[in-house]
């Protein structure tokens, strides 16, 4: 695949290249609408190709217009155009139709794009050095405030949503970090470890690598402990999308035996004890990634 991508690159000419990046932002924007439109689904459910007519009466989007976004989609391979105001499903169409697709698009269209767009700015402002103030990034200019981005996710509940159905459904995912860390040099995955914590998950929110641990060691008996990052607020982890992700309580089910603990990272309170931590630096100003893999 990579290989692909080069030799298409070799062969760009410069207006190539210039529109290429500059029409990055329409294309996730374009995106966006028909995710919201919901025109992947309805495509991928169907056999052979769909009309224009019957997607724009589906969508009750005004048919000039969408012409002009199917159109937009056919000339970046979302959708194949297969005859006059005729449209087929392609990978894409059928990758971006799933819920893991729709909801990391989200998440990075609605909260992370805007932060890239405020990133040329802050980084002229500080001279262009490498970030060492976490009170100052991208993501506070972008949203122009001070909290820092997980008391930011508790007080807008739709960005928080976005960002909590893309990290549960991740777990869904055929490779996972579990197949290339070895586990096995220091953990005896077979050992008794009832009295402590043998799995910490840090910034876990649902705990889904907890139940991802659980799965894939199920006869290592010890507690299994997603932390959620939530500083002097009640929670910020919503127990409902367990419920509302997957279906049938699928995910409910597999989160069975998780504890759940309010994170407060802050003041180094990982678990004493535990055997295997595994943490997202994110933004966290005051912990060492040693002093957590030592505890």
């Amino acid at each position: 695949m990579t290989s692909l991508h080069q030799l298409a690159y070799s062969l760009e000419s410069v207006d190539d290249t210039a529109h290429k990046i500059s029409f990055l932002h329409l294309e996730a924007a374009v995106t966006k609408i028909v995710i919201d439109l919901g025109i992947f689904k309805q495509m991928s459910q169907g056999d052979g190709a769909t009309s224009l007519d019957s997607l724009s009466k589906k969508t009750g989007a005004e048919k000039p217009l969408f012409k002009r976004i199917m159109t937009h989609l056919a000339a970046t391979g979302a959708v194949k155009e297969t005859g006059t105001d005729e449209f087929a499903t392609t990978v894409i169409t059928r990758n971006s139709a799933t819920p893991l697709a729709e909801a990391g698009i989200q998440h990075h269209f609605a909260t992370v794009c805007p932060q890239y767009q405020a990133l040329p700015a802050v980084l002229k402002s500080t001279g262009h050095c490498n970030p060492t103030n976490p009170c100052h990034t991208a993501f506070h200019d972008a949203w122009n405030t001070t909290q820092e981005p997980f008391a930011w996710f508790g007080e807008n509940a739709d960005y928080h949503k976005y960002f909590n159905d893309y990290m549960a459904l991740r777990q869904g995912l055929k490779q996972t970090w579990l197949e290339a860390y070895p586990i096995h040099e220091v953990l005896d995955t077979t050992g008794d470890y009832s009295d402590r914590a043998v799995f910490v998950n840090t910034g876990g929110g649902i705990g889904h690598q907890c139940a991802q641990f659980k799965a894939a060691y199920p006869n290592t008996r010890g507690r299994s402990v997603s932390e959620y990052v939530q500083r002097d607020r009640p929670k910020l982890l919503d127990y409902d999308i367990a419920l509302k992700l997957g279906g049938k309580d699928r995910i409910y089910d597999e989160l069975v035996g998780v504890e759940f603990k309010l994170d407060i990272v802050f003041m180094y309170s990982t678990p004493r004890g535990s055997t295997t931590t595994k943490t997202t630096q994110r933004n966290y100003p005051r912990v060492s990634p040693y002093y957590l893999l030592e505890t």
